[in-house]
């Protein structure tokens, strides 16, 4: 009996394989790029097409569904603490304050075209201590939502409750009642920000409140959840539960695109897919999609400033139609994602690795 019980453990596999997230990845930068892209580029299209777009700024979905599962892996993984927040923080903080700090010398000092922040009156340090996406402005684009920035605030606050989760959940049955709880906290929190809003006369009430850091803890915490159930070898008995509650949303709700459902989505995919990999003969494909995932997220970071750069020269300079336009987005996305990753991620990556001890 004893043997048995081992030899089940070895041949279960305790994660989801890391193609899996390539994929998604990969697909959750190609709908914020397409939605943000059509965003800005208002030319007539068959209706089909647009909603088509239309749905695809839920791509930010996949990115939180998928965190919460590696974020808990990275915790895992890490011999402290310590180590956790240097490997996390290092990850998305260099890049993002690159842009930032991109965005202060063109929008603000060159083309002056950042408002004053009259609200909290901090201006860009909304975006350095990860704010915009807690605290309302009244200028929601600029001071909250600034190229789709208003992501790093949640990623920022799940990365601070990792730890806490970790030390509280230590089951899988455990992580659904945390899931439970995190729905009921998130949507008392979305209504109390959402009247306060409204009675302080604030403008987009509605998105402030949807977009805040604490309401998208709900996508994380199904991703949270689904590492509890393959650590503990009951994805399936996760996936049965996600379906479940999947087909009831879209059975009860006439807007069938929300961020829980694309969330959920997401889920089911993670765990149906969780022991893919890739044959002899399509080794390419994977490899294809390991190197754009490589990117991903620095072309998420610079995609909608490259946009907006295009934009302001098509609008005050030279007109550029429809091909020239996303021919110069693609190129400018390109040369900055490269830019920014070989001067600024990989850099201060290796100097992370140096200043953490070596684990045997």
């Amino acid at each position: 009996m004893k043997i048995r019980s081992e030899v089940v453990k070895v041949s279960e596999n305790k994660s989801i394989n890391r193609p899996v997230f390539d994929m998604l990845r990969v697909l959750a930068t190609v709908m914020v790029f397409a939605i943000h892209f059509a965003g800005f580029r208002n030319l007539p299209k068959p209706n089909s097409v647009f909603m088509l777009f239309r749905h695809f700024n839920y791509g930010v979905c996949l990115f939180f569904a998928m965190s919460g599962y590696l974020i808990m892996q990275s915790l895992e993984n890490s011999a402290n603490l310590k180590e956790y927040f240097i490997k996390r923080v290092s990850r998305i903080v260099p890049a993002y304050f690159a842009i930032l700090i991109f965005g202060i010398i063109v929008w603000d000092n060159v083309l002056g075209q950042m408002p004053k922040d009259s609200m909290l009156g901090i201006g860009w340090l909304r975006y350095f201590l990860f704010l915009n996406g807690i605290v309302p402005s009244n200028e929601y684009y600029y001071w909250n939502d600034l190229w789709g920035l208003w992501t790093m605030s949640s990623f920022m606050l799940f990365y601070m409750l990792a730890p806490i989760i970790r030390k509280c959940v230590k089951s899988y049955r455990a992580s659904l009642a945390m899931v439970v709880f995190v729905i009921i906290a998130a949507y008392g929190y979305k209504a109390v920000e959402y009247r306060f809003l409204i009675g302080n006369n604030v403008p987009w009430a509605a998105e402030l409140a949807g977009d805040s850091a604490v309401f998208n803890m709900i996508s994380f915490s199904f991703g949270t959840a689904a590492w509890y159930a393959v650590r503990e070898g009951k994805s399936q008995n996760y996936l049965r539960i996600v379906v479940a509650v999947l087909a009831i949303f879209l059975a009860i709700r006439e807007d069938t695109f929300n961020r829980i459902i694309w969330s959920l989505i997401t889920v089911v995919f993670m765990l149906s897919m969780q022991n893919f990999s890739y044959t002899e003969h399509t080794e390419w494909i994977g490899r294809t999609f390991a190197f754009l995932s490589k990117y991903s997220f620095t072309v998420y970071l610079v995609h909608m400033p490259m946009i907006e750069l295009v934009e302001y020269f098509s609008e005050h300079v030279q007109y550029l139609g429809y091909a020239p336009f996303l021919g110069s987005v693609l190129v400018l996305t390109a040369v900055m994602t490269a830019a920014l990753h070989y001067l600024v991620e990989e850099p201060f990556a290796k100097l992370i690795k140096r200043s953490l001890p070596c684990r045997k």
